[in-house]
């Protein structure tokens, strides 16, 4: 018998590679009154979390913890570790951390203020929206109460990345452009960058690329000798004109970007910048000099001992190599990359690069089986779900729901594989509610239809039920014409088989061929959402994954 699924494949950005630290922990740091006025061993724990040293932070503050005998003390104290925590991606301990902090009596407004702030960041990475609204009002009360100028800009910029979140865009040039005055009234051209950026990207994913050139070079033009931001800001042109697909101009900003931190040795900032132009030329798809940047990057990473960026690049490198069906060696890499996250204790990578890995077994499953009907491939379906479930462990221990819902897809779509239909089911239906959590409803629907699909035998028209309701989901979710039409041909086939009598066999055939045969498909690459790969599923008993590029 047929089985239709869809799968949401993931790409090695943003998914399958963790998010940099310095990009999660900016709003917390940068501009945290609480590291420029707390005792010196606050501030030079904050020093270390901007040179990405959460574990010497964590340290620092455990120790001041200890030997806290005031009620100021133990809140700087248990605030520190919290962002140390968050910096490390343990959400839901840097949570209870910030809430224990936030339950201390008699602590200055603006104190209390850069806690809730942090609280706020953190609901934001969980997906808790309506807690972050809560969170970030009260937070940008207490620094307009406290006078803290900066504090309240800090605020509006994760506002408006609130906003963003919630797709209610058009309030968010208003809100940066408040943060970028308060910035300027506080004298912090960081502050005003941050909001530059951010607004920049907002008018790239609207096509408004004129004003988005205007605003990087109104960026460039704040950083004339530092150097961190100067090249960051030289990289947001060189993003603008990849856009406007100046691939002449791309490489003149990106090289001027590196050529800054070239010179003063600042190895781990030219790595994020290589990185960055190698991400840019292979969407150009110029694949050579794309290689070319990402190597490099990769011999910077291990110059400056990044590790984490180290392993983000080994994922990038393997997933290359799965990608064009040289499994052995994107295993080996990949396997460098999980050896370096686990020595050091980069769970959020180790969580992603695992969901990689059993994505990919399954991957080599079906082109095993394709070249050998009789391959049964047990030993690559058990290591493949075993990977699949550690990173579940992982994100479900760390509180990231953007990993836990891939992971859980990836275990939907190897039970499907199997033909194993109630944990087919358990799972998928895990996923989509996780997904509806997030807000992102385009992927919740593409879950659903794992749903549907796993109960066809049990409740054909139970199935016919929940694909439509994935069908209206996707549409509804703003998701792309070819993606709703694929979520229509599963919706259509399961129609078709439990109810047969209403088709004459020519066109229940048809539906057979059609949800065998790949579909090809895109996600939504725009700012707000992930990007990825349809898979189906076909076969009598052990169903085959076939990819679709």
């Amino acid at each position: 018998l047929a089985q239709a699924a869809q799968a949401f494949w993931s790409q090695p950005e943003p998914s399958v590679i963790a998010p940099e630290p310095s990009i999660i922990a900016m709003a917390c740091i940068d501009f945290d009154e609480t590291a420029k006025v707390g005792p010196s061993w606050a501030q030079e724990a904050s020093t270390m979390l901007f040179e990405n040293n959460p574990e010497g932070a964590l340290r620092a503050g455990s120790r001041a913890l200890d030997a806290a005998q005031t009620h100021l003390e133990r809140f700087y104290a248990l605030h520190v570790m919290a962002k140390a925590k968050f910096q490390m991606a343990l959400l839901l301990e840097a949570l209870a951390l910030t809430e224990e902090a936030c339950s201390i009596e008699g602590v200055e407004k603006k104190l209390e203020a850069a806690a809730r702030h942090l609280m706020a960041q953190i609901y934001i990475n969980l997906f808790r929206t309506d807690d972050a609204v809560k969170t970030v009002k009260q937070a940008l009360s207490n620094y307009r109460h406290s006078g803290d100028v900066l504090g309240e800009a800090s605020a509006l910029l994760t506002s408006a990345k609130l906003d963003l979140q919630r797709h209610h865009e058009m309030q968010v040039p208003r809100t940066l452009q408040r943060a970028r005055e308060l910035f300027q009234q506080s004298n912090e051209p960081m502050g005003e960058f941050s909001a530059i950026r951010l607004l920049c990207k907002l008018q790239i994913y609207k096509g408004k690329l004129d004003e988005a050139k205007e605003l990087a070079e109104t960026g460039l033009a704040l950083f004339e000798d530092g150097i961190d931001m100067k090249g960051s800001a030289l990289v947001l042109l060189a993003e603008v004109h990849s856009a406007f697909g100046d691939a002449d101009e791309v490489e003149d900003f990106a090289q001027r970007a590196v050529e800054v931190f070239e010179k003063v040795g600042a190895w781990r900032q030219q790595a994020h910048c290589l990185r960055k132009i190698g991400e840019m030329t292979f969407q150009r798809r110029d694949a050579v000099n794309g290689w070319a940047y990402v190597k490099e990057a990769l011999v910077l990473y291990r110059k400056a001992e990044h590790r984490r960026g180290e392993a983000a690049v080994l994922g990038q490198i393997a997933m290359a190599h799965f990608a064009s069906g040289n499994f052995e060696e994107g295993q080996r890499i990949a396997e460098e990359a999980l050896s370096i996250s686990r020595d050091h204790g980069l769970l959020e990578q180790l969580g992603f690069l695992l969901n990689m890995v059993a994505e990919q077994k399954f991957k080599h499953l079906e082109m095993r089986r394709l070249q050998d009907p009789s391959y049964e491939g047990q030993s690559l379906s058990w290591h493949g779900r075993n990977a699949a479930k550690e990173a579940l462990e992982i994100f479900s221990k760390t509180g990231n729901p953007k990993g836990t819902a891939q992971a859980l897809v990836i275990l939907a779509a190897a039970f499907l594989e199997m033909g194993n239909m109630p944990e087919a089911k358990k799972t998928a239906t895990e996923a989509a509610e996780t997904y509806n959590d997030m807000g992102d409803q385009v992927a919740s629907g593409l879950a659903w239809s794992y749903v549907a699909q796993s109960v066809q035998f049990d409740n054909a028209e139970e199935a016919v039920r929940i694909a439509e309701m994935a069908v209206r989901m996707v549409r509804e979710g703003g998701a792309s014409d070819a993606e709703v039409a694929d979520v229509k041909v599963i919706h259509h086939a399961l129609l078709r088989m439990a109810r047969p009598d209403e088709f004459n066999e020519g066109e229940v055939n048809e539906a057979y061929n059609m949800i065998t045969e790949p579909v090809k498909t895109a996600m939504d690459t725009a700012m707000l959402h992930e990007q990825g790969k349809v898979a189906v599923f076909q076969g009598i008993e052990g169903m085959m994954v076939k990819p679709v590029h």
